[in-house]
């Protein structure tokens, strides 16, 4: 019922057994799973839970930004629910009032997507300031030939800065998380 039901808006793939899913997922490119926790391995009904969660384990292995939306039947699987959301899922939802529950599946797809969106937007972005940060710890090294260490958004070649500079590498020397706080006028 919810193929059809959601075959305007969505294009969608049905796996009936916790395999197919998996297989289908591999090959496909998929924004949204909404998943039945009691889904089958191989055409038997599992006897427990667990088929449903190791799904979405793997789901999330193969794309860690794909959102999966947990169905059941039921309001009694809270501790089900509370795995669900620990293991990954965007949402668990309990289909008790069909007529209700559309709009809603509908609301929690779309903010699904606009997560999954988001999450892509960073990681483009998160990849373009790492490629900007090597090219500036290039320029850096360039500008500062004679320093052995360099910070990836650091550039200056004052006496001062390579006070700095030294002094941040006496401390990464000591311990790996440390963090440090440099205070000073910006642009000087």
């Amino acid at each position: 019922v919810l193929q059809e039901i959601l075959a305007d808006n969505y294009l969608q793939t049905l796996a009936t057994t916790a395999d197919e899913a998996i297989r289908a997922f591999k090959k496909g490119n998929f924004e949204i799973v909404l998943l039945d926790l009691g889904v089958p391995r191989r055409g038997k009904m599992a006897p427990e839970r667990l088929m449903g969660f190791e799904v979405l384990e793997k789901i999330k292995q193969i794309d860690s930004t794909a959102e999966a939306i947990i169905l059941t039947g039921t309001a009694r699987e809270i501790d089900s629910a509370i795995e669900a959301i620990k293991r990954g899922a965007f949402y668990f939802l309990i289909i008790d009032d069909f007529e209700a529950f559309l709009p809603k599946l509908e609301m929690i797809m779309r903010n699904a997507r606009d997560k999954r969106n988001l999450a892509l937007k960073q990681k483009r972005l998160m990849s373009q300031a790492k490629h900007i940060a090597s090219r500036q710890k290039n320029v850096h090294k360039y500008m500062c030939p004679g320093l052995t260490y360099h910070f990836d958004v650091m550039i200056g070649e004052s006496p001062a800065m390579h006070e700095v500079y030294t002094t941040i590498h006496k401390l990464s020397e000591r311990a790996i998380d440390e963090t440090v706080l440099i205070q000073g006028e910006s642009g000087t």
